[in-house]
């Protein structure tokens, strides 16, 4: 499956202002699977951005911000 051009796990990490390595054990990743998927290095599956989607509900939660949410994400919630 090709890799979604609308998401960006770089964009999204940031947008939550969270490093690497904290989004990637948010995600139930060691960290350099994950850098693999932020280069391309690594097949992007859907669960990864499920994942990545996940963490961000989590933190929009925690935070009581649904900005943080992807605008996909937002508009499912």
């Amino acid at each position: 499956m090709p890799r979604n051009v609308n998401f960006s796990f770089i964009n999204l990490r940031k947008a939550l202002g969270l490093g690497q390595l904290e989004m990637a054990t948010r995600m139930g990743l060691s960290l350099r699977p994950y850098q693999e998927l932020e280069s391309a290095d690594r097949r992007v599956r859907p669960r990864h951005i499920r994942l990545a989607e996940s963490v961000a509900l989590d933190l929009a939660i925690e935070k009581q911000n649904l900005e943080l949410l992807p605008n996909d994400v937002r508009e499912k919630v």
